[in-house]
């Protein structure tokens, strides 16, 4: 199964749960998962395909987290 269906699960069957903790912020499933669906969409408007590849260069924060499970659209 690929990662990014963990997040799909998860967000379905527990969207207000916390999924991530960072700096005193918490973020919820179902923001994570509207957060990665809205940057694969920002790729996919820039011209970015499904066998198209990219390269993250964050530190660790929400935003290589939210990068790192966009889904393949």
């Amino acid at each position: 199964m690929p990662i990014y269906h963990w997040l799909d699960q998860a967000a379905g069957q527990c969207p207000e749960k916390t999924s991530l903790i960072f700096h005193n912020s918490e973020l919820n499933f179902r923001l994570f998962q509207q957060l990665s669906l809205r940057f694969a969409y920002s790729l996919q408007d820039r011209g970015l395909q499904k066998e198209d590849r990219i390269i993250l260069m964050l530190p660790n924060c929400p935003q290589f987290a939210v990068a790192f499970l966009v889904p393949f659209l």
